[in-house]
């Protein structure tokens, strides 16, 4: 899905995004307009957010402890990939930063996660942890928000960014 990109692109962005909970932001499309593929880290909440992402970008979705029904059986609850070098691996629940996760032979590794709907991008060791927040409707006052991945020359970063008012 997410392809690694030709020799002429130097940097490689990727969208990052959890816990929509049914709903689709049209901020979302905006916000990842050109990155290389979209990971959904869980709680996606229909079948609709993903076919409404991968008209973005090709999406790569792992299920969470929220997502029940036919549409969600086929959702993993772990993925593995190496995109650009690095190894990702995407989940819903993270229950502790573990520089254990980290790549085989100094390959830089992503940890992308959900379900706390608190935005977070933490290095441990040679591992960055990510969780982009909620984008779906805000919960307890929170803001919504979402985040970019950013290969480039080997090396991994992150952002969490604040998506619009609903």
């Amino acid at each position: 899905m997410c392809s690694d990109p030709s020799v002429a692109e130097k940097i490689y962005k990727i969208g990052v995004v959890s816990d929509t909970h049914g709903y689709f932001s049209p901020d979302l499309g905006r916000a990842f307009a050109g990155v290389k593929c979209i990971l959904h880290a869980g709680d996606v909440g229909g079948e609709h957010v993903l076919k409404e992402l991968s008209a973005v970008a090709p999406v790569i979705a792992v299920r969470g402890n929220m997502d029940n029904g036919p549409w969600a059986q086929d959702l993993p609850w772990q993925v593995e990939t190496e995109i650009c070098g690095a190894r990702v691996l995407v989940r819903h629940i993270q229950e502790k930063m573990d520089s254990g996760d980290r790549g085989k032979d100094g390959i830089s590794t992503v940890v992308v996660s959900g379900h706390t709907h608190s935005p977070e991008v933490a290095t441990v060791g040679e591992t960055l942890f990510l969780n982009p927040g909620s984008a779906g409707r805000g919960r307890h006052g929170s803001g919504r928000t979402a985040a970019i991945l950013t290969l480039h020359e080997g090396k991994v970063d992150a952002q969490w960014f604040f998506l619009g008012a609903e």
